[in-house]
């Protein structure tokens, strides 16, 4: 896989934020996998370029999120069965287009 491919956000988060109104609060779960240095334990919180970039964003959108790393299949099924879910980072394929809506890139090489 080429990472120049673009490693992207993979939110559902677009359809979520138009549900939201100024009396209530979206929480989001992501979820993530160790891929330094887009993503990666440190302690006992997850860090990395991309894991900066989105917890900015949600921050500045005022969103509530917690993030987890999980294996990359455990994280896709999360996020196809569960309710305010998402995970990152993962490169665009012509395979994945259709199968989420895609927000991004977040980095490109």
């Amino acid at each position: 896989m080429h990472v120049a491919l673009a490693l992207c956000l993979t939110l559902l988060w677009i359809p979520l934020l138009s549900a939201v109104t100024p009396s209530t609060q979206l929480e989001l779960r992501l979820y993530t996998e160790e891929y330094a240095p887009f993503n990666f334990s440190s302690g006992e919180s997850v860090a990395g370029v991309n894991t900066e970039i989105i917890q900015r964003t949600l921050t500045i959108l005022g969103i509530r999120w917690q993030v987890e790393i999980v294996p990359w299949g455990r994280a896709q099924r999360f996020t196809q069965t569960q309710a305010n879910t998402c995970f990152y980072s993962a490169v665009r394929t012509m395979e994945r287009e259709r199968m989420y809506q895609w927000v991004g890139p977040l980095i490109e090489e």
